[in-house]
């Protein structure tokens, strides 16, 4: 199942290998006390991004869920 991310289309697989890049990354630059806090906070961004995207174009489309 496709899903649009900021215009990116990304396979619903490929979310856990997102996570592990953003996990890595907040690894890194927030350090391992916070690390899994703030790659967590990213992910449901980006999750709520999406279903705001797909919810608004839906509602454009003339769709209803």
């Amino acid at each position: 199942m496709y899903q649009t991310v900021l215009g990116i289309k990304l396979l619903e697989k490929e979310k856990e290998r997102i996570f592990m890049f953003l996990l890595s990354f907040s690894l890194v630059f927030a350090g391992p006390e916070r690390g899994i806090e703030v790659s967590c906070a990213l992910v449901s961004w980006v999750t709520d991004i999406n279903f705001y995207l797909e919810g608004y174009h839906s509602r454009k489309m003339g769709y209803n869920y």
